[in-house]
């Protein structure tokens, strides 16, 4: 069908083209590393640039096997129609309220999955990228020959794949605080959820009925007080707030932002899966009340009293306060899912190195040593703190990893100790280190330890110490000594 379906054959070969599939690496990047550690209107828009440089292209491919060949200018009428149809569901989608929640439910009921749309008139600047697709077009040679290379097959797969991942929704929870003169506006969700304050931000009404909007009041990271504009707040997400009394000219810490990532929290990321990533993400201060109040996402909001004094609030159901712990052992394996994993990897490890006989050459060495390091790096990974990241998902890759390259040691180099004892030998030491390693964890998910940190260190140095017992109290022990 291809051989003689010009446009078919074409639209294949710009799939295939260097710009395009560099626009599908860059969507990537852009949404997954720079819009979420360095989130920009920027950012936003290269989205859109690298997204409407691409569909176009994939639309094409339907459309050159509806609209037939024996049509006057077939790649004309392929181009126009895939452009337009395009340019026309992106600017319904960024300017239109009921069209962009009919696309969400849409993509929600064939993907079984929740996706928010942003909503920016702004953000069709990007139809320029449409004045690109049109050149690399017309300046295509038409080509008889059937185009073979793989590279647009996988710049469908990733584009289809990566704009679907970008609108995936992943609420902030509180993103937005704002006042309209007479009382607080807070938003969450994309602004779909609306809650009011008439108290300074000390309590909040949700507004389903709202037509308002929450707009925050600028995108810089500075609060003025709009009676005295000598008072002013200064915040640095995941770290501080400062406040400054003479106009930015001098400012002090008012608050301290960092704190561990405890157990409520990484839990309640596990059940909702959400990230709960450091506000504040805007701030306003009440006219009324003078209260300042800060956006802090799942947190809720934080406000700063006239009287000085700092009070978390809940907004909604979002809220720091009350989280609950795993109530179940499935919830708690579930949730510690990567570190249930590490301690099996861990007593799969324990066999290994105490059952290794002596000399060490340096086949059993480097045996020994690539599982360690595949063990020692996804602990690193700390997977209970990063289960949504792609440090979460690499963290189990590399222990599956190790549990073959363990198994393959246990096999190769532990065989003559296999034929001659028992397996209960071996499961004593798999289930001591299994034990011993996921223990100090437990106690963390339940409180009994504050610090993630610790408990990965309490793991490390127990299990350490078991090996190091077992090679001496081993079978081996006197051949050893």
């Amino acid at each position: 069908m291809r051989m003689h379906n010009p446009a078919l054959n074409k639209t294949f070969r710009l799939l295939g083209h260097p710009l395009v599939i560099g626009s599908v690496v860059l969507l990537l990047l852009n949404d997954h590393l720079f819009r979420v550690y360095d989130p920009s209107p920027f950012t936003g828009k290269v989205s859109d640039f690298c997204w409407l440089l691409f569909s176009p292209l994939i639309l094409a491919i339907p459309l050159s096997m509806v609209i037939p060949g024996r049509v006057h200018n077939q790649q004309g009428a392929v181009l126009f129609s895939s452009l337009s149809l395009t340019g026309l569901v992106f600017m319904l989608a960024n300017t239109v309220t009921s069209f962009r929640l009919f696309l969400e439910q849409l993509l929600g009921a064939v993907t079984r999955s929740e996706f928010r749309i942003t909503q920016d008139p702004t953000d069709l600047v990007a139809l320029l990228s449409f004045v690109l697709v049109w050149q690399l077009w017309q300046r295509s040679e038409d080509d008889k020959v059937l185009y073979q290379r793989p590279l647009p097959y996988l710049a469908i797969a990733l584009g289809i794949t990566f704009s679907l991942a970008n609108s995936a929704y992943m609420s902030r929870g509180i993103e937005c605080v704002n006042t309209d003169a007479t009382k607080l506006i807070a938003s969450a969700g994309w602004q779909d959820e609306i809650y009011l304050s008439n108290n300074g931000g000390l309590s909040w009404d949700d507004c389903a009925e709202c037509a308002s909007q929450c707009v925050s009041p600028s995108e810089e990271s500075l609060v003025i007080h709009p009676e005295d504009s000598a008072i002013r707040y200064r915040y640095f997400p995941g770290e501080r707030i400062e406040r400054s009394e003479d106009g930015g000219d001098t400012s002090v810490e008012h608050y301290d932002l960092r704190r561990f990532r405890d157990a409520r929290s990484a839990f309640y990321e596990y059940k909702n899966s959400v990230q709960l990533l450091p506000g504040p993400f805007s701030g306003v201060i009440d006219p009324t009340s003078g209260n300042a109040v800060f956006a802090m996402g799942h947190d809720g909001v934080l406000v700063h009293k006239a009287n000085g004094e700092w009070v978390w609030v809940a907004v909604g159901e979002y809220g720091r306060e009350g989280r609950p712990l795993p109530s179940s052992p499935q919830e708690l394996v579930g949730f510690l899912y990567g570190e249930f994993h590490l301690s099996v990897l861990f007593g799969l490890l324990s066999i290994a190195s105490i059952l290794v006989e002596r000399p060490f050459n340096a086949g059993k060495i480097v045996a020994l040593s690539l599982p360690w390091f595949a063990f020692f790096l996804s602990w690193s990974f700390r997977p209970a703190l990063n289960r949504l990241g792609y440090g979460g998902a690499f963290a189990v890759f590399l222990v599956y990893s190790g549990y073959f390259l363990v198994l393959l040691q246990i096999l190769i180099f532990s065989r003559d100790h296999i034929r001659l004892h028992n397996l209960r030998l071996f499961l004593t030491i798999l289930i001591l280190g299994f034990i011993i390693f996921y223990l100090p964890y437990i106690l963390w998910a339940m409180t009994g330890l504050s610090s993630y940190f610790v408990a990965s260190i309490i793991s490390l140095v127990l299990g350490l110490a078991l090996i190091a017992l077992g090679r001496r109290i081993g079978p081996f022990s006197r051949v050893e000594g």
